[in-house]
């Protein structure tokens, strides 16, 4: 009896792992599949403590953007559009066509303006409909702005 429980457990641990390691993802396909689709800035705040991580205490002053300022729409082609409705509100996606990647396991993102310029920085998913983007290419006061889009 102790020797067949023995030989099950092992069975059991050689099934469990197998599928474990045969599970195994690609990189950048989760974060890339989830930001394909039209987002809109819905906030924005800044990286106060200039570590580059998405604090609780800075998320709670974030202020609130009530009208679309911008959109950006992220293609499957690994292309997107970046529209600026406000006067003038500068970001990393610039304002029109840009390329980008994604990498899920560094959450980072490198977007390529048509302007020819290029920024790798921090991609976060708040939840799945929320992604917070820290914009180092326009500080205040030195701290980058977290940019925060919600889907549309």
């Amino acid at each position: 009896m102790k020797r067949s429980y023995i030989s099950l457990s092992a069975s059991l641990l050689l099934i469990i792992s197998s599928v474990f390691t045969s599970c195994k993802k690609s990189d950048d396909v989760s974060v890339t599949r989830a930001l394909i689709d039209d987002w809109k800035l819905s906030k924005i705040g800044l990286d106060i403590n200039k570590n580059g991580l998405l604090d609780t205490a800075e998320r709670s002053a974030f202020f609130d953007i009530n009208y679309e300022a911008m959109t950006i729409t992220f293609n499957e082609d690994k292309t997107g559009t970046s529209v600026v409705k406000a006067y003038y509100y500068p970001t990393i996606f610039g304002n029109g066509n840009f390329q980008w990647h994604s990498d899920d396991r560094a959450q980072m993102i490198t977007v390529n303006s048509r302007e020819g310029t290029s920024h790798t920085t921090k991609l976060i998913f708040i939840d799945f409909n929320t992604i917070a983007v820290l914009d180092n290419s326009l500080a205040v006061y030195g701290q980058s702005i977290w940019n925060v889009y919600t889907r549309k």
